[in-house]
């Protein structure tokens, strides 16, 4: 079950693909006897996934309509009063580098839970994770390396998240807004 892009590369290669794929499998840690193990796709997860999406697609659209219209209304006032205005748009920019250092820091969490959890069973995915496609099944150092990679980029991530708020709130003491 080898897929390149939208085309299945079994029907176009046949056995040949699938014995090409088994002699180097082993080597790249995809299974204990050679064969490849995919994780099937969980419908459950899929459609949860969708519904996410199609619930936060409005939501978005909604949050930058509404942002464009506030700041045009804080560009206007800045008219009349330019402290005014500023101190409304840093309140704007430390309100939305905190939602989004939140969701910096929550990804990074399920993150590091999801590679904490391969590292242990050395095994990525890790058992009993929900995917919402299929994906080969990789054990051993290749998990190991994988789920490690993973740590650091949720470490990243989640630094990244802490350290937003931290750096519009210094731009907006450089900018005269003041603590």
């Amino acid at each position: 079950m080898c897929g390149v892009g939208w085309v299945r590369a079994d029907a176009l290669l046949g056995d040949r693909l699938n014995d090409l794929d088994r002699s180097s499998a082993t080597a790249k840690g995809y299974g204990h006897d050679g064969g490849i193990e995919v994780q099937p796709a969980d419908p459950q997860a899929r459609r949860r996934a969708m519904i996410v999406l199609a619930v936060l697609t409005p939501i978005a659209l909604l949050a930058t309509a509404l942002t464009i219209a506030y700041l045009a209304r804080v560009e206007g006032a800045s008219v009349g009063d330019p402290q005014a205005a500023l101190r409304r748009f840093g309140t704007f920019m430390l309100v939305g580098s905190s939602a989004a250092a939140l969701l910096c820091v929550g990804t990074a969490a399920y993150v590091a839970r999801i590679c904490g959890l391969a590292l242990r069973a050395e095994r990525f995915p890790p058992p009993g994770v929900p995917t919402v496609r299929e994906v080969r099944v990789m054990r051993g150092t290749s998990a190991k390396r994988m789920a490690a990679v993973g740590m650091v980029l949720a470490g990243v991530l989640a630094l990244a998240g802490l350290v937003l708020p931290l750096m519009v709130w210094r731009l907006l003491v450089l900018l005269g807004r003041g603590a």
